[in-house]
């Protein structure tokens, strides 16, 4: 149990480092497909950490994964869309923030 928890923990740090990395990345205008590769391991450790936390029934932890692959899906969505362009929510974004408030109980989104 305590294991599950510590991998979690880390699986999160680095879905978080690797998120502020590629953010970097396209803030500078460096590379997007850099940032790309690093969304994507972004995105399965963080889903890894995810897996770990529902296996030991950590809520909090799974509230605060399920939020970060939120944000990252909102990254992802702001630096994809042009800046002329509207920015607003996209289905993957929304599933995994409105999940959070199920999960915390707040009830139904709409």
């Amino acid at each position: 149990m305590l294991l599950a928890r510590r991998l979690g923990n880390v699986c999160n740090e680095l879905g978080v480092m690797y998120m502020n990395q590629a953010g970097k990345l396209c803030e500078e205008k460096i590379g997007f497909k850099g940032a790309e590769e690093l969304w994507k391991k972004s995105a399965e450790v963080l889903c890894r950490g995810l897996e770990s936390f529902e296996k030991v029934k950590d809520v909090a932890n799974v509230a605060l994964l399920l939020s970060n692959t939120g944000r990252l899906m909102r990254l992802c969505a702001f630096h994809s869309v042009p800046k002329d362009e509207p920015r607003q929510f996209v289905n993957p974004e929304r599933f995994y923030y409105e999940q959070v408030l199920l999960d915390a109980g707040v009830g139904s989104v709409n």
